[in-house]
């Protein structure tokens, strides 16, 4: 009285576990996961079911003909010939140059004698010249300009007077 599991009889039916899920929930087997424990009745219900679905199977692909691959060797079914153009002419769509070209007037003549004609180009203007002056510099002492003369001493401030008491 072993009970297996539902991955166990998966593995020996060769489906996946969500298949054989399905197959005992529409038995009315209540199966939470591929971990669940099945009884014998239970399994042996399976197995009976499991042996009518797979001649099933067996059956069914022989009843559907089987799709050829493009490079069988027999002629595929000739398509039918493509219907006849309408006889209105086609909408074509603008390009932008199409639409840039048509926009610009045409040349006339004397616009295009002008452009033949070579033309001296004026001398661009020489930008006006901008004189900077040099920066002064101030310093706090003057400088001595004779080398005999005494460079006079700045003289300490006055302390400010204490303030009366009122």
């Amino acid at each position: 009285m072993i009970k297996l599991r539902v991955h166990d009889l998966a593995g020996e039916f060769g489906i996946s576990n969500e298949e054989l899920m399905t197959m005992l929930r529409s038995m009315d087997v209540p199966v939470r996961s591929h971990l669940s424990q099945l009884t014998d009745e239970q399994v042996a219900r399976l197995r009976a079911r499991w042996e009518r679905e797979k001649r099933a199977r067996q059956e069914k692909p022989a009843a559907t003909p089987a799709r050829r691959r493009r490079g069988s060797s027999a002629p595929a079914p000739a398509a039918p010939p493509p219907e006849p153009a309408p006889a209105e002419p086609m909408k074509r769509r603008r390009r932008k140059a199409d639409i840039v070209a048509a926009e610009e007037p045409a040349a006339t003549p004397e616009v295009e004698e002008a452009a033949a004609a070579p033309t001296e180009a004026p001398a661009p203007a020489a930008p006006p010249r901008v004189e900077v002056e040099a920066p002064v510099r101030r310093v706090a002492e003057p400088i001595a300009a004779e080398p005999g003369a005494a460079a006079p001493t700045a003289q300490p401030a006055a302390p400010a007077a204490p303030a009366a008491p009122a």
